[in-house]
């Protein structure tokens, strides 16, 4: 009999497999570890002939043992014989493809698949909001932003330079048709384009160079750049 466990949270697959290995072998079961470690054809064969003197079955804990072609073939091929024999195989992987995955389910008795969390989308530094909101000309905001967060999480050179990359994505919103055309993420240009309606390119352009002059002013130490920030955000 087989018992297959398989999946990208792999913590959730071991733990059920453990737990089944667990359940299988109280009384007088032997349990067989198999992993990538060990793997032999010549052991699986064993296991799966195995009929011992002393205990009434085997429980094979055969683990993450298919990430590799020419395990997996083994592992593939003896799936017959592995469902029929009289031991126990509690099978867990990482993952199978779809034509592993196919074959497996014509021989196990049962399976559970346990997916990969989905990850979560990663929160856009705060400068980012910062910089739509100097766009936009929401003073408010964008002081309250600038006070609270973004003066401790980025460099003035970084909020420097997002500014820059803000005003140039307007450009580009009023000049390019697509995401595409523009080179650039299809989230930053839809959202470029939501600003570019109410900011024309003549004053994105405008802006861009002071936001340059602002800077090359401040590396020559003629001014203070953290100031020329705010002052800018506030202008």
């Amino acid at each position: 009999m087989i018992e297959l466990y398989y999946g990208g949270d792999f913590d959730k697959t071991r733990n059920a497999a453990r737990a089944a290995v667990v359940a299988h072998a109280a009384g007088d079961a032997t349990v067989v570890h198999i992993d990538s470690n060990n793997f032999a054809a010549s052991t699986l064969d064993e296991c799966i002939g195995s009929q011992g003197l002393f205990f009434s079955k085997l429980v094979v804990d055969l683990k993450d043992v298919c990430d590799l072609a020419e395990r997996k073939e083994v592992v593939i091929e003896r799936l017959n014989e592995m469902a029929a024999s009289p031991n126990i195989f509690v099978w867990s992987e990482r993952a199978l493809d779809a034509k592993s995955l196919a074959e497996a389910k014509k021989h196990v008795a049962s399976i559970k698949e346990f997916p990969a969390k989905a990850k979560p989308r990663p929160e856009a530094p705060v400068v980012f909001d910062f910089a739509a909101a100097v766009a936009l000309k929401d003073k408010k905001k964008a002081w309250s932003l600038y006070a609270q967060f973004v003066r401790e999480e980025s460099s003035p050179e970084e909020t420097c330079g997002t500014l820059v990359w803000q005003f140039k994505m307007i450009v580009l919103a009023h000049v390019c048709m697509t995401a595409d055309e523009a080179g650039v993420s299809p989230y930053a240009f839809q959202n470029a384009k939501r600003i570019a309606t109410k900011v024309s390119k003549a004053e994105a352009l405008a802006r861009l160079r002071d936001i340059v002059s602002m800077y090359h002013e401040a590396h020559r130490g003629r001014m203070n750049l953290e100031a020329a920030i705010e002052r800018f955000a506030l202008a």
